[in-house]
């Protein structure tokens, strides 16, 4: 999980808030052994109302059953991990707990790139050959720059596709280095690191580049964020990294939280 020093109030509690509903939407329980025998036990299920603490239910594990209820408890058990420490450390932090949050969001203002979208787009749509492969962990990033980019996203945890391509119409489309979908938010961010701003052609590509999405109902510095920087050799991860935390705060902005 992501430094909590550095996480701000509203984006803590939307964390929380995404983690209490996810676990609301699964069978919660644990794993035993029992007679030699191991069972995962069942005590709260959304399509079993009779779960409970005092009213377990248990399957073996290996059968069709056991087996369907493994795989929600090994996740429940993930998530209520996370969300511990959450509340832990919100509860050093702050006198008040958290807002009840109510799923799915409401928002002020739509979104111009959806998650239905990111979920479908395919990788690696940037017809631009990469000169200079990068791989990690199964990815090919065309620069370093590129991949301090993607290993700063994946220290937050967000879910990220490299070069997906982003449609405004026949004439208007780019690739951003890497897109991401924040959950708690439900918000997809696209990223770009420009290097190399003392050379004028590369300058004039970025700027067109950034008014071409302006003019296409982004923000920037919500819907996408933009590394400039004046030496290709050079980018500082930090810079990245409160980038991406100003979109997350703008983006929290737009939602609507009933008092």
């Amino acid at each position: 999980m992501e430094n909590l020093n550095r996480i701000s109030m509203r984006h803590q509690e939307l964390k929380i808030a995404y983690l209490r509903d996810k676990i609301s939407k699964i069978a919660n329980g644990f794993f035993h052994i029992t007679n030699g025998i191991p069972y995962v036990y069942v005590f709260y299920d959304p399509i079993n109302a009779k779960a409970s603490p005092k009213c377990k239910y248990r399957y073996k594990t290996g059968t069709a059953k056991g087996d369907y209820y493994s795989l929600q408890i090994t996740e429940y058990q993930q998530l209520k991990s996370k969300l511990d420490e959450l509340l832990k450390d919100w509860k050093a932090k702050y006198i008040l707990p958290p807002r009840s949050i109510s799923f799915p969001l409401q928002k002020a203002r739509a979104d111009r790139v959806t998650y239905d979208m990111f979920r479908i787009a395919k990788p690696y749509q940037n017809p631009k050959p990469i000169t200079n492969p990068i791989p990690y962990k199964g990815e090919v990033l065309r620069s370093k720059n590129e991949l301090i980019n993607f290993k700063c996203i994946e220290g937050f945890g967000f879910n990220q596709k490299v070069e997906i391509k982003i449609d405004f119409n026949e004439r208007d489309f780019f690739f951003p280095d890497s897109t991401f979908y924040v959950p708690e938010i439900d918000k997809v961010i696209m990223s770009n690191i420009d290097g190399a701003l003392d050379n004028f052609n590369y300058v004039s590509k970025s700027y067109s580049e950034t008014a071409m999405c302006i003019t296409n109902g982004l923000v920037e510095g919500k819907d996408f964020i933009t590394a400039r920087i004046g030496n290709y050799k050079y980018i500082d991860a930090m810079q990245i990294d409160n980038l991406i935390r100003a979109a997350i705060e703008a983006s929290i902005d737009d939602i609507i939280i009933p008092q």
